[in-house]
Order: structure tokens, then sequence, then C-alpha cells
């Protein structure tokens, strides 16, 4: 189950390579939007606990509203990464590849092409 939802995790990542310039737009520019606002707090409050309905306020959105603007932007839903412990898409890529020795897409690949052998 662990692995099927990283291998979820990995996809959704992969499918928004923006994800990099969007948080670091949002850290030069945390006013810009609701879901800036955010990534900015989660950067900067990385060892905090998170709290979704603290993150949808500072956002001003509902908590409808919160997932899907923020899976728009960043391709995953908030909870895929809390759920993991990681608050950013980009803090989940750097520590998969120091646990795994290649990137989440190198990983998929590589899992993908073994699959295709089978």
């Amino acid at each position: 189950m662990i692995d099927l939802a990283v291998h979820e995790l990995v996809s959704r990542l992969l499918r928004h390579q923006t994800r990099d310039f969007i948080i670091s737009h949002s850290i030069n520019d945390p006013d810009n939007n609701g879901i800036y606002a955010v990534i900015d707090y989660l950067h900067n409050h990385l060892k905090d606990e998170v709290n979704i309905d603290q993150l949808c306020k500072l956002a001003c959105m509902s908590r409808t509203k919160f997932f899907d603007e923020f899976k728009q932007l960043l391709g995953v839903t908030p909870q895929a990464c809390f759920a993991f412990g990681y608050a950013s898409a980009s803090h989940f890529s750097r520590r998969f590849k120091a646990v795994y020795g290649l990137s989440p897409s190198q990983y998929k690949a590589r899992h993908n092409k073994c699959a295709n052998r089978s």
C-alpha cells in the first residue's frame, strides 16, 4: 500500500515540473495570492506541525477551494506531501534522491522499464 502511495505521489510530482518555479516565486512574493502565502509559510515552518484548517485560513479559502488550488498549482494535494512528513514537493524530491540515489523521475523510469520486461 505504501509503495502504491509513493508511486502515485511520484507520478503527480513529475506531471507538474513547474512546482520548483512556483515554490521559488511564492517565497519571493508571498502576497501574490493565498497559495503563495501558504507555500511561503510552509517553507518557513518546515519543522512545525501542519494544520490544514490553519493553512486554509492563511490562504483565505474554503477547505475545498484550498485543496483544488493547491493541487492545480503543485500537482499534489496538501495531504499527499504531509502524509509522508514533507511540507513541500521539492523537499520530498530531494529526500527521495538522498535515500534512493535516484530522482523520483529516474526511479519511476527504472521501475517502469523493469515492469515492462516482466
